[in-house]
């Protein structure tokens, strides 16, 4: 689906495009696009990120070259090619943030590893103490890469607890 928006008080036209994904991979949201504010945004279960802004001009022979759109691409490319999961943090069953990992790292990952790259790249506090619960949830496009990692290692049946 795909749609041309304008909210109150914004000047210019946008793109929204949002494509299901597939059941098996029990995303909590599409993969979904926007062109807003000057940057392409591409979001997929509880992660987005930005891309730089677009060209001053959609003429410019130089489109091709562009960084921001360039990387945009090849980012959903490999999500929907299966290269690249998601991983998000949930404390309490509240989403406190996540990031991507290249396919064979995310095959690889253990509570530790990921609990690590949670604390020591991001910046991200997980709290120990006794009834907290820290869940590594890792999804991918077409579920292939889908586990969820808890406090015990990983969680069965793939419920966030």
């Amino acid at each position: 689906m795909a749609a041309n928006e304008r909210q109150v008080g914004q000047q210019e036209d946008y793109l929204v495009v949002v494509v299901p994904g597939e059941s098996q991979a029990d995303l909590n949201e599409p993969l979904w696009i926007t062109t807003n504010d000057n940057e392409i945004t591409v979001g997929i279960d509880s992660y987005h990120l930005h891309f730089n802004e677009w060209p001053k001009s959609s003429f410019d022979s130089s489109v091709h070259e562009w960084d921001g759109h360039r990387a945009a691409l090849d980012f959903v490319k490999s999500v929907i090619e299966e290269e690249t999961a998601i991983v998000t943090v949930w404390n309490d069953g509240r989403n406190a943030g996540g990031w991507c990992e290249p396919r064979e790292r995310a095959l690889s990952m253990t509570i530790e590893n990921v609990g690590l790259v949670a604390r020591n790249c991001l910046h991200m506090p997980l709290p120990s103490h006794p009834g907290v619960d820290n869940v590594f949830r890792v999804r991918s496009w077409k579920g292939s890469l889908n586990r969820d990692l808890g406090n015990a290692g990983v969680a069965v049946g793939g419920e966030l607890r």
